[in-house]
């Protein structure tokens, strides 16, 4: 009954549609049942068709907040989220988990693409202490949090990532979104324990990056082979290294240039943040 209602109400009030539409989009994206190419088309094309509430341009520019953020395009976010107004909302419930969203997406751009700790931190702070409501932004932001402190504090990032992970498994049994959040947050972790070289902590190893990584930290030479071979797999199957992989690949082999690459292939993406781990190296 309540999908035909809801098919009735589309039929009815054309606008009601286009925020359904918008919503639908959203949740694909959330379960990874889009791609970020296919998610801005589909938002493009409800974009060019007659938008004038003030709700839907809303929920238009937070997708395309969405698309610079899975694109890496840190700058675009930066130069957008300041024009997003969330008080044309009438639910003060919708308004908030909005505005968290938008604060999610410039805490990251911060991070990565201005390296501006101290700023992000504040916005993650606001997130922390509204967010009790919106369990998906708070995750959000206690991770980030963990990434703020990677390089410089391994009881904080390690404090923050943990909390994510017990939090998202509170409430991810059953939803996909949650499961797909979840197995982010345990390669995340997994990575600030290796980072740090702590191989005796409990380690995930859900993903091959992550696998790799800690086949080179225990360094025996069977377990660099091992990586060796992980890492070819996945360039044959990507056609490329990511920067984290050519990092990994300096690791093995020793090789400056390797390091140089990574680093080069971190600015390119826009990654300021994290291109400072191979520049530690060279």
């Amino acid at each position: 009954m309540k999908n035909i209602a809801i098919k009735k109400c589309k039929k009815i009030n054309p606008h009601h549609k286009q925020i359904a539409d918008i919503y639908d989009l959203f949740d694909r994206r959330n379960e990874s049942r889009i791609n970020r190419i296919d998610f801005n088309r589909e938002m493009d094309e409800i974009r060019n068709s007659t938008v004038s509430r003030s709700e839907t341009k809303l929920l238009l520019n937070i997708g395309k907040l969405y698309y610079y953020s899975d694109s890496g395009n840190y700058r675009g976010i930066l130069d957008e989220e300041s024009y997003m107004d969330t008080n044309v909302l009438r639910s003060e419930y919708l308004a908030t988990s909005l505005r968290l969203r938008i604060l999610e997406r410039k805490a990251t751009a911060l991070i990565k693409y201005e390296n501006d700790l101290v700023q992000a931190t504040k916005i993650l702070e606001e997130i922390l202490q509204k967010g009790d409501d919106f369990a998906f932004s708070l995750i959000n932001a206690l991770s980030l949090m963990s990434e703020v402190h990677l390089m410089k504090d391994f009881d904080l990032s390690a404090g923050f990532i943990r909390k994510a992970i017990k939090l998202c498994e509170k409430i991810s049994q059953d939803n996909k979104r949650y499961l797909l959040q979840k197995r982010q947050l345990e390669s995340t972790h997994d990575f600030i324990m290796l980072y740090h070289c702590r191989l005796n902590e409990e380690l995930y190893l859900n993903s091959k990056p992550e696998l790799i990584h800690f086949l080179i930290r225990r360094g025996s030479e069977e377990d660099l082979a091992r990586a060796t071979s992980l890492l070819k797999e996945l360039e044959k199957e990507n056609g490329k290294l990511t920067p984290f992989q050519l990092y990994y690949k300096a690791l093995i082999t020793g090789e400056k240039h390797y390091l140089i690459k990574s680093q080069r292939e971190f600015h390119r993406a826009g990654d300021f943040f994290y291109s400072q781990i191979p520049s530690k190296l060279l």
